[in-house]
């Protein structure tokens, strides 16, 4: 298996791309607000009453980001009813930013083979060709 990691470590740089002056990634984010909606059939989750926060997060090396209610707020999903309080985190999305090392270690930690990679100069991209030997295949 090949997969693709991003190992940008640099803090600036992530933060702009998950927060970009355009406000394309908060509507992004709020994309997943209209979405919840249309699966559960009716506007449970009013975009007016979220914003949004996106932080890095050193101790994971991941870029966090939230819904953050505006108010407090009851949530009627089906049978169940959910408290909301005013400035309460809703996680929308986590993205790893993992050097090769941590990389490593997640493998290693789940019985998967890194048998070769392939990254630029700074380290902000790489390939990784994994085997975990007791997956099964179709070759």
């Amino acid at each position: 298996m090949i997969i693709a990691v991003d190992g940008c470590q640099s803090v600036d740089q992530i933060l702009n791309a998950y927060d970009m002056p355009n406000k394309l990634s908060r509507e992004f984010v709020f994309n997943g607000l209209s979405h919840a909606n249309e699966i559960l059939g009716s506007e449970v989750l009013n975009p007016q009453h979220w914003t949004f926060v996106g932080k890095w997060n050193p101790l994971k090396s991941m870029h966090e980001s939230f819904y953050v209610a505006k108010r407090e707020m009851t949530l009627d999903i089906g049978d169940n009813r959910f408290h909301v309080g005013a400035g309460e985190k809703v996680r929308a999305i986590t993205s790893g930013k993992w050097p090769k090392a941590k990389v490593a270690s997640i493998c290693q930690a789940a019985g998967i083979k890194v048998l070769k990679d392939w990254s630029d100069e700074e380290g902000s991209y790489g390939l990784y060709l994994l085997r975990q030997d007791n997956f099964p295949t179709l070759l």
